[in-house]
């Protein structure tokens, strides 16, 4: 029986991914190296698993086949993991075309299969404006507010938009995650470091902004950009490939090649962009369809 391999320390935002993965397959999640194994990151995990004659299906997370390429250390384990792993999982069309750009006769093991989100029916009571009131931080003073979600890397480039906030006063920015990289943050009246909050949690904190942005460096599927998306937050997201694989500009939400984009593009969203989203992922982020495609893998 597969077992999910999980070292959250290690893997920063893909844990979220891979405990996910864990409650909708049923399996065990384990922070041990051993047959029949499922991991993400051709590096991180790669690194782990080459040359110790182990089947595992290895999950491409983004980072790996987007930046760790560009070191020859990195990339001679990512190419080692590749070859030798029994699938290789990818969640969209452009992962898939860099992995086969790396190699080539890895297309017939490449399996691609989009993130799913959990549904939920009932969400949770979380009153997000009463949270950032006791923090002086009132919904009455602003025109818009904003939430970026996930842990503080230097690929999320949390910071992208910390001086647009801190000179324009009618607007918040809030970032909601782990520190990972102990950044010095200095919160200002427009720019606001909240720390993690529970997963489930967020959709009612979604459901209560003006939008989620993302300013990724580059990204596979974002989770949030998912997430916000099926309970109705507009989204703004930097122009990279992974976040145009599930953004149509002007569409079903906004992408944005620097600060004036993006000013340009909080003003403009509409109705009918938010249900454009929504459909989108309600019709294709199915745990039923990402379930069934991974236990066909499994059962080989």
């Amino acid at each position: 029986m597969y077992q999910i391999f999980d070292n959250s320390k290690k893997y920063s935002g893909n844990n979220s991914t891979l405990k996910r993965l864990s409650n909708i397959l049923n399996l065990k999640i384990t922070n041990k190296i051993q047959n029949k194994i499922i991991g993400i990151h051709a590096y991180k995990f790669g690194n782990l698993v080459i040359d110790k004659n182990i089947e595992y299906i290895l999950i491409i997370g983004g980072t790996d086949i987007n930046e760790d390429i560009y070191d020859n250390h990195k990339l001679l384990i990512i190419k080692k993991s590749l070859q030798q792993s029994k699938y290789i999982i990818c969640f969209n069309n452009f992962l898939k075309d860099h992995v086969i750009s790396i190699n080539p006769s890895l297309s017939n093991k490449i399996k691609i299969i989009p993130q799913s989100i959990i549904f939920e029916n009932t969400l949770l009571n979380y009153d997000f404006r009463s949270k950032l009131s006791k923090l002086n931080y009132s919904y009455d003073n602003y025109q818009k507010i904003f939430v970026m979600v996930g842990n503080l890397r230097k690929i999320k480039n949390p910071f992208y938009l910390e001086n647009f906030f801190n000179n324009n006063c009618k607007y918040l920015l809030v970032l909601i995650g782990d520190n990972l990289e102990n950044y010095e943050i200095n919160n200002t009246k427009n720019f606001l470091y909240l720390g993690p909050i529970e997963n489930n949690l967020l959709p009612s904190i979604y459901q209560q902004v003006d939008g989620l942005i993302n300013t990724s460096v580059s990204e596979g599927m974002s989770t949030s950009i998912l997430e916000a998306m099926y309970y109705k937050c507009p989204v703004f997201a930097f122009n990279n490939e992974g976040n145009r694989s599930i953004i149509n500009d002007g569409v079903n939400g906004f992408l944005f090649n620097n600060v004036n984009e993006f000013e340009n593009k909080i003003k403009k969203y509409n109705k009918e962009i938010i249900i454009n989203a929504f459909n989108i992922i309600k019709n294709y982020c199915k745990s039923n369809f990402e379930k069934n495609e991974y236990i066909k893998l499994i059962k080989k």
